[in-house]
């Protein structure tokens, strides 16, 4: 299982927002490999952006709460290679 950014990050004694330019700046700076993914943007989404996702990925908020017990598989695992994806960051 991934972890989050800042799991990944050896920034000694960071303090910084995640994500944010100070955050950026260190990471090139200390390490470059550790980069943004998928799934690091999308924790980082507030709840209205969120919710835009979801709808524009066709989700049913009436079926979210079954579907999490429900998928196995493939499924899952194309969604964790799409979560781990890495992302370019502005």
């Amino acid at each position: 299982m991934s972890m989050k950014i800042c799991d990944r990050c050896s920034v000694p004694g960071c303090a910084l927002i995640p994500g944010g330019k100070a955050c950026q700046c260190a990471r090139k700076r200390v390490c470059p490999e550790v980069v943004k993914n998928e799934g690091d943007r999308i924790h980082d989404m507030n709840n209205e952006e969120l919710a835009i996702l979801l709808a524009k990925m066709g989700a049913d908020p009436d079926r979210l709460d079954r579907a999490a017990q429900s998928y196995t598989g493939e499924a899952v695992n194309k969604c964790l290679e799409f979560l781990e994806r890495a992302v370019e960051e502005l």
